[in-house]
């Protein structure tokens, strides 16, 4: 009977051992999870918070874009308006030039003369 205690004994022993075994590895196991997931959610914080950034630069980089388009079509603008207004200044001058010929035309036809300058078959 002493023969079967210590085989008994050595059975209960081998058992403790086994379930400490067990349950030092599950701990382990489990601290090793908590450390990855743990790893996991700042991986995702450091994912949203560059996505963040970078949506941040591409806003501010298309309010510069479209800041620049704005002041490029101002400066179209300016430039169309300011070539309506020489070729408005260059027709006037032609009208008035025009109308200057005409009037000193009509006063050579009235008096019979011809005028100092002329093409063509005019002589001075």
């Amino acid at each position: 009977m002493g023969e079967a205690l210590k085989e008994m004994n050595k059975v209960l022993h081998e058992r403790n051992i086994k379930a400490w075994e067990d349950k030092e590895k599950a701990k382990s196991a489990n601290k090793a999870q908590r450390m990855l997931s743990d790893i996991k959610t700042w991986e995702e914080k450091m994912k949203i918070s560059h996505e963040a950034k970078t949506m941040k630069i591409e806003a501010e980089l298309e309010s510069i874009r479209q800041h620049k388009h704005e002041k490029i079509k101002n400066e179209e603008a300016q430039i169309q308006k300011a070539m309506e207004q020489k070729k408005a200044a260059i027709d006037a001058q032609n009208q008035k030039k025009v109308l200057e010929i005409t009037e000193k035309a009509d006063k050579h036809r009235s008096n019979n003369t011809l005028p100092m300058k002329c093409f063509g078959i005019c002589t001075d």
